[in-house]
């Protein structure tokens, strides 16, 4: 409990930060959007009219164009936005449920209100302020972090062209008639990523997934982090304790190749890495046993997490994995779709 001038409030939780959020940006929509009216009809002899779309697209709903790019030898998918008169790098951070500013350029305190940002459809929001000691953008300094609590309400496709980016976004749902078309698949999300939360299972995070599997049995499920730019060992998959004693009762022939020292919010540890070298992983369209595999990484290299505090996939009892960055950029282009509970990948891999 907290109190404040006297008075006491409920803790905050997620579902209550969450509808805050929502109702927050509800209303700097609602704002702009009068704004907008306003000027335009000041200009048309008080008609006001809807702007042209822009922006290209694979489904019915045009995605707009960010400023996007990848750091130098990296993976992770990073845009330019600004945010109350500075501008700077954002990173695309699929694995975070709260999107945050650096407090380089910003006071830290519990969250911040911002006015005026740059992300299309969300013309403020709220942040937390962060120190992102040691980490660093594609054009230096890192002024932010997306994450779901703004990716959830919105579209997003990821193309990747060699060293190149592109990132494009909008407020409304894919056509997947459309994408079926274009010759993606869906990978359904239901329980685990969406614009309406009350989708997720009990206790889930917002966070989108792969289904996967290993042999003709194991299925487990892979949180998409974006943020987690694997550049030493590709791809790099993290798995929890339960995964990683499944697998190997399951058959899977894993060969250790290194040991790498890493930071995490308890401090340094070390982590062992393995390389399957027979069967690989599976992807799925859905939950559940049966179905065709609608795409393989043959040689994955693993990460065994365990529990320390940090929370998230190495404190659960079930299997459970977290993808690097360049699993996305391995499908060459990606389509996240919360308001219609999927993700989209390319058919062909």
């Amino acid at each position: 409990m907290t109190t404040r001038g006297g008075s006491t409030q409920a803790p905050e939780t997620p579902e209550r930060r969450a509808r805050w959020f929502r109702a927050l940006t509800s209303v700097l929509v609602r704002e702009q959007h009068q704004s907008q009216r306003s000027r335009r009809g000041a200009r048309r002899g008080g008609a006001a009219q809807a702007a042209p779309a822009k922006g290209a697209s694979l489904s019915a709903a045009p995605f707009l164009p960010l400023d996007a790019a990848l750091e130098q030898g990296g993976h992770a998918p990073f845009v330019a936005l600004r945010v109350d008169g500075r501008i700077g790098d954002f990173l695309i951070d699929t694995a975070a449920t709260q999107s945050s500013l650096n407090a380089e350029f910003f006071p830290i305190g519990a969250t911040r209100l911002v006015r005026h940002f740059s992300l299309p459809s969300f013309p403020g929001g709220v942040f937390s302020v962060a120190d992102y000691v040691g980490l660093r953008g594609p054009s230096g300094s890192k002024l932010g972090i997306l994450g779901t609590d703004f990716l959830s309400l919105l579209s997003m496709r990821l193309a990747y062209d060699g060293p190149n980016l592109q990132v494009g976004v909008t407020p409304a749902s894919c056509n997947g008639r459309l994408l079926r078309e274009a010759g993606f698949i869906a990978i359904d999300q239901k329980g685990f990523f969406s614009a309406d939360q009350s989708l997720l299972g009990p206790g889930r995070p917002n966070v989108p997934i792969l289904r996967m599997g290993f042999g003709g049995e194991l299925r487990f499920w892979a949180q998409i982090d974006s943020g987690y730019d694997d550049r030493l060992y590709q791809p790099s998959i993290d798995v929890n304790a339960p995964l990683f004693e499944a697998l190997k009762a399951a058959g899977a022939k894993m060969t250790k190749v290194d040991d790498v020292t890493l930071t995490t919010c308890v401090g340094r540890e070390s982590r062992a890495i393995w390389r399957m070298e027979r069967g690989g992983l599976d992807v799925f369209a859905e939950a559940g046993p049966g179905g065709a595999p609608v795409a393989a990484f043959a040689a994955p290299y693993l990460s065994v997490k365990q529990p320390n505090g940090c929370g998230g996939i190495a404190g659960l009892d079930e299997p459970a994995a977290q993808l690097g960055a360049s699993v996305l950029r391995s499908f060459g282009e990606v389509v996240f779709d919360p308001k219609n509970t999927c993700v989209w990948i390319p058919g062909h891999r």
